[in-house]
């Protein structure tokens, strides 16, 4: 059996969710290990169980680096980083892993099998407290060429694939850092299909928008030198992107 390592951060915006998400991890078989990365400085979270280990730094690290201390720290060659945030079904790491060979990079959420229940203005629209997830016998990978919406909310590889990401990209485009990497060492990253997640929705990242430009600019600059931003093609979730002299000449796609 694969022994896992799950990485949560979390700013304990929703206590009873995130022991929900723990209850859950800790009754499956392949999660060996569960590291908490509490970033909220002010306040202390308890989870009495072998497997849970709980780092407190006094200070919100983000999530980017959280994500990299979670991964120095863990115990295991599997790794999966999840949000606080979401509902899975039991046992849904045992089956995700059950289908990990040497070729696998990164392995995320399937947009279409996840349910968002926050809409546009944070309202939440689906009591998840209601809610009883089945897991699936047919689930599926399904191979992807660029980070698909939600794909961050669950995410699983090997260590050794792991690439430790830039501090000054605390927030946004992790998933893509990691999954830029993964496919530069030849591996192929998938979406899991046929399982339902719940997600509840940003509960800490909305104030921090505004450093998703910022911090954009940062990625571009790592991922594509000079050179390439002099022509560079390539595909996102949403658009087709196409640098020359610089510029980025973006095509939303149907």
């Amino acid at each position: 059996m694969k022994n896992l390592t799950v990485i949560i951060p979390t700013l304990l915006k929703d206590e009873s969710l995130l022991n929900e998400l723990i209850d859950s991890l800790v009754s499956d078989d392949s999660v060996q290990e569960i590291l908490i990365i509490n970033n909220n400085s002010e306040k202390e979270f308890y989870y009495e169980n072998h497997k849970v280990r709980i780092i407190s730094k006094g200070q919100n690290l983000f999530v980017n680096p959280s994500w990299n201390l979670g991964v120095k720290e863990a115990k295991n060659d599997y790794i999966a980083l999840i949000n606080d945030d979401i509902k899975i079904p039991n046992n849904l790491c045992s089956s995700i892993l059950n289908l990990f060979d040497d070729n696998v990079g990164i392995v995320g959420a399937d947009k279409d099998y996840v349910i968002d229940t926050r809409n546009k203005n944070n309202e939440i629209i689906i009591d998840i407290s209601t809610v009883n997830l089945q897991l699936s016998d047919n689930i599926v990978f399904k191979p992807v060429k660029y980070r698909p919406h939600n794909f961050g909310i669950i995410m699983f590889f090997k260590k050794d694939v792991y690439k430790e990401i830039p501090e000054d990209i605390k927030i946004f485009y992790g998933d893509d850092w990691i999954i830029h990497f993964a496919e530069k060492m030849g591996k192929t990253n998938y979406v899991f299909s046929n399982q339902t997640i719940y997600h509840l929705g940003s509960l800490s990242s909305r104030k921090f928008a505004d450093l998703a430009k910022k911090e954009n600019r940062i990625y571009k600059k790592f991922i594509f030198p000079m050179i390439k931003r002099i022509f560079n093609f390539y595909e996102t979730d949403t658009h087709k992107n196409c640098y020359i002299l610089g510029i980025n000449l973006s095509l939303r796609k149907k």
